[in-house]
């Protein structure tokens, strides 16, 4: 089994630290789907960009990722057709959380579902977080 690499060439996952490596040959036989959520408080036009490329940035481990705002004006027009539009471009999901009652929480717009995922992430990720690597582990 080989991952593809950058430039057409091919880069074979058993150079990838044990945890990982044993991860990723294993993926493929286990239902397990990974999520990424990136939590604000609120979020209005100004910071809608930044917000939403950070979610971008965070989830690309990730088979969906998702921008969770508690607090986002549903009924401005311009917030909502450019969350649209970056959706159309990207596919990170927007959640609007319901702290009080998360059951009344809404998905406005549903993650796109990636197929492949940025192994050197998860490798850095196994690498800079013990919480990571020991879940690598229990797959």
């Amino acid at each position: 089994m080989a991952l593809s690499g950058h430039g057409g060439g091919k880069l074979t996952y058993q150079n990838f630290e044990p945890t990982l490596r044993q991860f990723v040959e294993n993926f493929g036989n286990l239902p397990l789907k990974l999520f990424s959520f990136e939590l604000k408080k609120e979020m209005d036009l100004s910071h809608c960009r930044e917000y939403y490329f950070q979610a971008i940035s965070n989830s690309s481990w990730a088979h969906e990722g998702y921008l969770v705002v508690e607090k986002i004006n549903t009924q401005d027009s311009d917030l909502m057709d450019l969350l649209k539009r970056l959706h159309t471009s990207f596919g990170i999901g927007v959640v609007l959380l319901n702290v009080q009652d998360m059951q009344k929480s809404q998905v406005l717009l549903n993650a796109k579902f990636k197929e492949n995922l940025d192994h050197a992430m998860l490798g850095e990720l196994s690498q800079n977080s013990p919480d990571f690597k020991d879940f690598l582990k229990t797959s």
